[in-house]
């Protein structure tokens, strides 16, 4: 039996900083998953991702692009410098539209059949009934019943998708609260069969896990070694913070008289295998962070910014962490 994990688009959310615009991706917790699926060799598991939320990411991609582009000129033209001297390259004609589409392409043809494109396929009148009548994943009848309309698309799309591969076990992979039992109840109702739902990238380990005939010792135990980080990640968050705010005072962002740390949260968590970079620690932890930065000469800003942090873990289990990166302050106020 094949088994195809279905996509939500908020496990594919990406963050503003650290943007790399010449690759494609669709986000650590999907890098993850796949990244499993190579480990394992599953062959009878495919990544599943729905063609509007593919829609919404590039929308968003190039979206984020102009802005970036944007803010990267402004930031050229506002400052000149004595000793140093930029050189920008800028093609104003670019057309990123088309450069996404040949990234997007390559990602596809590196996959080797893990990942599946499901394409938009429900009747209108399927839609205009459920926007109607106020039907799952449409909002409850004390709410707008036009918003959902993409959550709509999604599970027409999925239930044509389960037609078509009627032999497939479906688990759809989303943090989206409002999946609710009525639509579960709905899909046994019309294949006679559960759908799987899994919230969490533990869950999804795991559940690749529980996929293999025999035993994977190694598997088992990175999966368990994932979970163990994140705990150690949750119950150790001030000394992470702490980490930071020395990472800031050591002369990262030039001479630092005041930080003041908002938020502070883990973003997510990539483990090694998929890292693009040269990294000496086992797993890559990204944090969100919302900050007040006073630094000499530069005025009060106000702003958020992502943190990486290397976790490497000896022989006892032991994990050693040191800051490698932090991005760009994007000013809000």
């Amino acid at each position: 039996m094949k088994i195809s994990i279905i996509i939500d688009s908020n496990i594919c959310h990406r963050g503003e900083n650290f943007c790399d615009f010449k690759t494609f991706n669709l986000g650590a917790k999907v890098d993850n998953l796949i990244t499993w699926i190579q480990y394992i060799r599953g062959e009878n598991i495919n990544v599943v991702v729905p063609e509007m939320v593919l829609k919404e990411l590039e929308k968003q991609r190039i979206d984020l692009y102009k802005k970036k582009i944007l803010e990267f000129n402004k930031f050229i033209e506002k400052y000149s410098f004595p000793n140093l001297e930029i050189i920008c390259n800028y093609q104003k004609d670019f057309d990123y539209s088309k450069y996404y589409k040949e990234i997007f392409r390559d990602f596809i043809l590196s996959q080797n059949s893990i990942v599946e494109i499901m394409p938009i396929s429900c009747k209108l009148d399927s839609i205009i009934e459920r926007a109607i009548n106020k039907r799952e994943p449409f909002e409850g009848k004390e709410k707008q019943s036009d918003k959902g309309f993409k959550d709509a698309v999604i599970w027409e799309s999925l239930l044509q998708y389960k037609r078509n591969n009627p032999g497939n076990k479906l688990v759809y992979y989303s943090c989206d609260k409002r999946f609710s039992d009525e639509l579960k109840i709905e899909y046994k109702k019309i294949f006679n069969e559960e759908i799987e739902i899994i919230s969490t990238e533990e869950a999804a380990l795991k559940y690749i896990l529980g996929t293999i005939d025999k035993g994977c010792d190694e598997l088992e135990k990175n999966v368990e070694e994932y979970k163990k980080i994140k705990e150690y990640i949750y119950e150790n968050l001030k000394d992470f913070e702490q980490s930071y705010v020395n990472h800031m005072y050591s002369g990262a962002w030039g001479n630092v008289k005041n930080l003041k740390i908002n938020i502070f949260r883990l973003k997510d968590l990539y483990y090694y295998k998929f890292v693009k970079a040269e990294v000496t620690g086992k797993y890559i932890a990204v944090f969100c962070t919302q900050i007040e930065l006073c630094s000499e000469g530069i005025d009060t800003q106000y702003g958020q910014m992502e943190l990486m942090i290397e976790i490497s873990v000896n022989e006892k289990d032991n994990y050693t962490y040191e800051v490698t990166g932090s991005g760009n302050v994007s000013t809000i106020l």
